[in-house]
């Protein structure tokens, strides 16, 4: 990494260096970094051995390398998890930064006369982290900016936002299609990735799934835990209330949760939960957890990437979950007289599902009706846990998988479900296909 052998000098980073790592979205700075900051004789370069393909940049080059990305991805950010800056050795200024950007804008090429654009898919992309090194003048402009991109085969630079769309640049071998993942059941798990504790404080084992982009846990915590002493002194400035968001299902036993604001709620087993951050676990019974939160938190402790710091929940957000089986009431919806009944909860911009189908359910002569187009397989992604029973699944290349009660699984579109037993799921996927309103006045 390009910064890490280099001293602070945090007193001293020139204005127009402060200005481009101030972690800010560039819609409301580009014009001035570039007219203010940045030297005409200005040039970007990508270096080191995994660098894109990009030649050097001028001034105008990058202006406009700059404004077709802020077209696609409107909230494009440099910095977006705010690196502290460094002095190099060499006289540069450096971090090794995130570049973030929702592409909810326009189609996007970063070669508009060479490769096909992208229509708007709504995905937020993160590149890096990659060592961006800004040098200045004596007149405190910047002349020169170097990026490092960090690891084979990462995506970089604007030819990275295109292939993380679904673009594809020339020469490069045609992305996996995605196709389904289970994980393991708790009799094949094998050792966990990743153990906190143990003794008098009490233990927590994880293990890591890492599926096209998402990431699923299984945790398991023994009674008597003790998050202060066990967890805040590996964590960043020690915090001293869990600073994760926590989405997930409790499989056995029972959590407490204490919340900042002096507020308690306990988990059962059988239940969906939403946790936000400023919390501790409080356990006086074993338990064993799946989650399905992309917070980066504690899996970063596994993967060794810096943990990402995710968009914050809203202010009021507080625990909530979605009760179990015997405590759930009437359903939300049913479709195909009784074939799938669905429960739903959505609070703090998350959503919950409960669905039950029944053994010969057959989503093409009662989903796909009410779906708009009529598809032949299902449009939807599904993540989740599948608590009882078994579901078949049939991609449209015509692989078929099973996927087993006790594991948590990602199903992309393209699909149908398979139904050769009766089968309940708890969901943790946003994807809006069955729970749009036009949808769900459909059903019953």
């Amino acid at each position: 990494m390009g910064c890490t052998n280099s001293s602070e000098a945090k007193a001293d980073v020139p204005e127009a260096v402060a200005f481009f790592f101030n972690g800010e979205q560039m819609a409301g700075k580009a014009d001035k970094m570039m007219g203010e900051y940045y030297a005409d004789s200005h040039v970007l370069s990508f270096i080191g051995p995994h660098a894109p393909p990009v030649p050097p940049l001028d001034k105008e080059h990058l202006k406009g390398a700059i404004g077709n990305l802020m077209g696609s991805f409107p909230d494009l950010t440099f910095n977006f998890t705010k690196v502290p800056v460094k002095k190099t050795k060499d006289g540069g200024w450096a971090a090794d930064i995130v570049v973030m950007g929702t592409h909810t804008g326009a189609a996007f090429t970063p070669m508009p006369d060479k490769l096909p654009p992208i229509d708007k898919t709504g995905k937020c992309v993160k590149i890096g982290p990659e060592t961006f090194t800004l040098y200045v003048d004596e007149a405190g402009k910047v002349v020169k900016t170097t990026i490092e991109p960090l690891h084979a085969g990462a995506p970089a630079g604007p030819p990275g936002f295109y292939t993380e769309i679904g673009g594809v640049m020339p020469g490069a071998p045609a992305a996996p299609a995605p196709t389904v993942f289970s994980s393991p059941t708790a009799a094949e798990l094998g050792e966990p990735n990743k153990v906190m504790g143990g003794g008098d404080t009490g233990a927590a084992k994880m293990w890591l799934f890492t599926s096209q982009g998402k990431k699923m846990s299984r945790i398991a915590i023994e009674k008597g835990f003790d998050w202060k002493k066990t967890v805040s002194p590996i964590l960043p400035g020690c915090p001293e209330w869990c600073p994760a968001t926590h989405f997930g299902y409790l499989e056995s036993g029972e959590m407490g949760i204490q919340m900042k604001d002096g507020s308690t709620k306990t988990i059962k087993a059988g239940e969906s939960y939403f946790v936000p951050p400023g919390h501790l676990p409080v356990m006086e019974k074993d338990a064993v957890m799946v989650e399905f939160s992309q917070d980066e938190t504690y899996t970063s402790l596994i993967d060794g990437k810096p943990a990402e710091k995710p968009p914050p929940p809203p202010a009021d957000a507080g625990v909530f979950c979605m009760p179990c089986e015997g405590e759930l009431g009437e359903p939300d919806k049913v479709m195909g007289d009784g074939a799938v009944s669905m429960w739903m909860k959505k609070e703090s911009g998350q959503q919950m599902t409960r669905a039950f189908i029944k053994k010969g359910f057959d989503w093409k002569a009662t989903i796909s009706p009410i779906l708009p187009g009529c598809p032949e397989w299902c449009p939807a992604t599904h993540f989740g846990y599948l608590e009882s029973g078994e579901m078949g699944v049939k991609m449209k290349d015509g692989s078929t998988f099973t996927v087993k009660a006790g594991t948590s699984y990602l199903i992309p579109p393209g699909h149908l479900p398979v139904m050769d037993q009766d089968a309940v799921m708890v969901e943790f996927s946003q994807d809006p296909t069955y729970t749009n309103k036009e949808v769900m006045d459909k059903m019953k």
